[in-house]
């Protein structure tokens, strides 16, 4: 049987070098518009990560969950 996996040290690191500078309100409200963009709000058509905040607030939001999936 496996142990479980938990996200590891080196990954929550580079999330935080990632979020490093980034206001958190600004991560917040990038992940508010990408979960709208999920929903089906978003125009189509329009850049779903629009700069790096965008790629920081979605890295954190979504990659502690996939690598726990995978």
């Amino acid at each position: 049987m496996f142990a479980p996996l938990h996200i590891d040290d080196e990954l929550r690191g580079a999330l935080a070098r990632l979020l490093d500078g980034l206001p958190p309100r600004q991560a917040a409200a990038a992940v508010e518009r990408l979960i709208s963009g999920y929903r089906g709000s978003a125009a189509a058509g329009a850049p779903v990560l629009r700069d790096r905040g965008d790629v920081a607030a979605y890295a954190a939001y979504r990659m502690p969950a996939t690598f726990e999936a995978v």
